[in-house]
């Protein structure tokens, strides 16, 4: 019998992509600085391949104190111009400064005794969402719960938060009836792993890139 673990298609063979799908795709996160890490990261993204962050992950937690909202809303303009130097994270002025924008949205909330968790684990009333979609085709690009968590952002302050910007902001993104967060494969069966968290560790990528990876690796 074989014991190679079947994998959704868009982790291809990359050993980062494939850890991060085994370890983090499919885990509920409930920290709230983890989050706030994912959120900010998943910004850095915009209009390019999430293992291109997923490269420069370590070095964007050197870079910002390791995601600690506390610290990243000291930095200074001199700290500022110090990130736009770095080649280890992504020198695009807006981008560094959504970082230190989002920390002080972050902690505002805090201030309101709000955690971060439950301000985005609320759009889902607390709970994993599990649908039971079988092709990539049936997935929208957005859901009533991802708007209303991107309008709420929007409304905290937080920056690169589009509803569907990303789908790791997709409320109830799901695949698969026996393996809820995974896609089915070319024979119908479900690909193993763990459950997803509703918008709170999905794969990071474009819907319409995702549709692409998902059709080139159904085809061969």
């Amino acid at each position: 019998m074989s014991t190679t673990r079947e994998r959704c298609p868009w982790c291809g063979t990359d050993p980062l992509y494939v850890h991060y799908h085994d370890t983090v795709w499919g885990r509920p996160e409930y920290d709230d600085q983890a989050l706030f890490e994912k959120l900010c990261l998943d910004g850095q993204q915009a209009g390019l391949s999430w293992i291109t962050i997923l490269r420069k992950q370590e070095s964007y937690r050197a870079a910002f104190a390791g995601f600690d909202p506390e610290q990243i809303v000291r930095f200074t303009e001199r700290d500022q111009a110090r990130l736009l130097e770095n080649p280890g994270i992504i020198r695009n002025r807006l981008k560094v400064q959504s970082i230190i924008r989002n920390a002080r949205s972050y902690l505002a909330l805090k201030e309101q005794g709000i955690g971060f968790a439950d301000f985005l684990w609320q759009f889902v009333e607390h709970q994993p969402r599990q649908n039971h979609w079988q092709t990539i085709e049936q997935v929208p690009a957005t859901t009533a719960e991802s708007e209303a968590m991107s309008r709420a952002l929007k409304k905290s302050r937080f920056q690169f938060c589009r509803p569907n910007h990303r789908v790791r902001l997709y409320a109830g993104y799901r695949y698969g009836e026996r393996s809820p967060g995974h896609l089915p494969g070319p024979s119908g069966m479900s690909r193993t792993g763990p459950m997803i968290p509703t918008g709170m560790g999905s794969v990071n990528l474009p819907v319409s890139q995702f549709r692409e990876l998902y059709r080139a690796n159904n085809s061969q």
